[in-house]
């Protein structure tokens, strides 16, 4: 049971899949809460100013903002009518104002820090924004917060109810192809227990045969999660600030761990099961 024939190509492959999904599984669970918290950083309160008076107003707001404990230090941007709006521009694509004069007013932008982003916190930080005499209005980014940790979770489900099914398919490969070696390899089992060999003599090959399998699988995962990772990392400048390396090598260790395990387990199991059913008189 040496070479490795396309059944165990097959058995390989599904391994593969099942650690991949693994993989997605834990690297989503682990990341969660660190990608909520970088896009509520990324979120802004958008504070606008009475723009008759937009000098006095800035000063004194800003300074009123820094003085905040919810303000999130070096986040506070301004913008004055023109920029506001650039800024809105894609909310009002279609929207055209003939000679009318500008209808935006100079706005001031912050993040809030992410121990104090929640409904409770962010309604106080608006009410006391509201209440300054140089202030119309304060905004919070549309962000959806309770979508974000329902599509993560849909995601984590997912990946698991996968990674299950894939675990059974390759279970009933991994006991199919080992039925097939072993009867093939009946006559040579008879004489191994004829002359007195145990079971850990004879199981020996087909375990080292299921490390070669989970050896396979495993850098067969890691090549393709990591140009997923690559092409990810292309696409999108966040990536960088959401994912933390340490959780990627814990990660790295547990699915290594669990491509090694899995298949010398099952492997196990399912011959000592063999034995005992066919050659319990031996």
């Amino acid at each position: 049971m040496q070479r490795l024939n396309s059944i165990s190509w097959l058995t390989i492959f599904s391994t593969m899949i099942l650690l991949l999904f693994f993989g997605f599984f834990l690297l989503i669970s682990m990341h969660s809460t660190q990608l909520g918290n970088v896009i509520k950083l990324n979120s802004k309160i958008l504070v606008e100013l009475n723009k008759d008076y937009e000098d006095e107003a800035k000063q004194s707001v800003v300074s009123f903002i820094e003085s905040t404990e919810e303000y999130e230090p070096e986040t506070l941007l301004f913008y004055s009518e023109k920029d506001a709006l650039v800024l809105m521009a894609e909310e009002m694509k279609g929207v055209t104002f003939g000679n009318e004069e500008n209808p935006f007013s100079p706005m001031l932008s912050f993040s809030v820090k992410k121990d104090h982003f929640n409904p409770q916190s962010i309604a106080h930080l608006k009410q006391k924004l509201t209440k300054h005499p140089r202030v119309i209005d304060v905004y919070l980014q549309d962000t959806d917060f309770a979508d974000l940790d329902n599509n993560l979770n849909i995601l984590s489900f997912v990946s698991f109810v996968l990674f299950s099914v894939f675990t059974i398919l390759t279970l009933l490969l991994l006991y199919n192809v080992l039925n097939l070696y072993l009867m093939k390899d009946d006559k040579k089992i008879r004489t191994m227990l004829l002359v007195g060999a145990n079971d850990k003599f004879i199981t020996k090959p087909y375990l080292q045969n299921a490390l070669k399998i989970g050896l396979i699988a495993f850098l067969g995962a890691g090549f393709i999660a990591g140009l997923f990772a690559y092409s990810i990392y292309g696409l999108d400048d966040y990536m960088s600030d959401i994912f933390n390396p340490s959780y990627v090598i814990i990660v790295s260790v547990i699915v290594f761990i669990l491509a090694m395990c899995f298949p010398l387990i099952s492997t196990y199991m399912i011959i000592r099961l063999y034995l005992r059913r066919n050659y319990k008189h031996y």
